[in-house]
């Protein structure tokens, strides 16, 4: 299967940082790719806190994720903070994207990069 093309926009207005927890690792003891959607959702939730939003609650309407691409750049570990940017775009009348970002705080080297459609309710 070729890899997964991701038009990631260059500059992401919001960012925020989330420490990965012991909880977040799995048996490998690295981040497990189902927790990277657990802090996609964090991320996504205080994006939409910073307009004065909810996921329930915005302007008389709801999200829902419709699907979820996630490309992986490098592992995390326990106790590692990751800095993920967020943004949206490619909006129409039903749906817009989100797009995620996530770096080590401290080296500044790429973790993973994430896209999700969020349609509206």
């Amino acid at each position: 299967m070729p890899r997964l093309k991701l038009s990631i926009p260059t500059s992401l207005p919001f960012s925020c940082e989330l420490p990965i927890r012991i909880t977040d690792l799995n048996y490998g003891r690295h981040l497990g790719n189902d927790k990277v959607l657990s802090l996609m959702h964090e991320a996504r939730a205080q994006f939409f806190a910073s307009f004065g939003y909810a996921e329930d609650a915005a302007e008389g309407t709801s999200f829902i994720m419709g699907d979820c691409a996630i490309l992986y750049k490098a592992e995390g570990f326990y106790g590692q903070v990751l800095r993920c940017e967020v943004g949206a775009g490619d909006y129409t009348r039903a749906a817009f994207d989100i797009y995620y970002r996530f770096r080590d705080c401290r080296r500044g080297t790429p973790a993973c990069r994430s896209q999700n459609r969020v349609g509206l309710l």
